[in-house]
């Protein structure tokens, strides 16, 4: 997520400079660079539990021996932790492009 703000940053930074010069605030033109990332990150959520039950599963009947059983259910508490760390990571990532976006001429 850093990257893709960052390289989003640096591709925009004329338009981002014109929509500061129209008289947008800081907060304006934050969020007007971040509905692209909040999507991004409600996506991913989706995507990435839905692409993780199916590889807990591949892997788990991959790596079954006789020696050796993994217990194949995942606790419902762990998509919360996984939704809310990568919620987490996205906002410290927009917390770290504000900085940058403020300093826009």
């Amino acid at each position: 997520l850093y990257n893709l703000n960052n390289i989003n940053i640096a591709e925009r930074i004329r338009e981002l400079s014109t929509i500061k010069v129209l008289g947008f605030y800081d907060r304006e033109v934050t969020m007007y660079v971040f509905r692209e990332n909040i999507f991004l990150t409600i996506f991913g959520i989706a995507f990435g539990l839905l692409l993780g039950v199916l590889q807990h599963q591949f892997v788990l009947q991959t790596i079954e021996v006789d020696i050796a059983m993994f217990s194949p259910t995942v606790e419902p508490m762990s998509y919360v932790y996984a939704a809310g760390l990568t919620c987490l990571f996205s906002g410290v990532v927009g917390i770290a492009m504000y900085f940058k976006l403020k300093h826009v001429n």
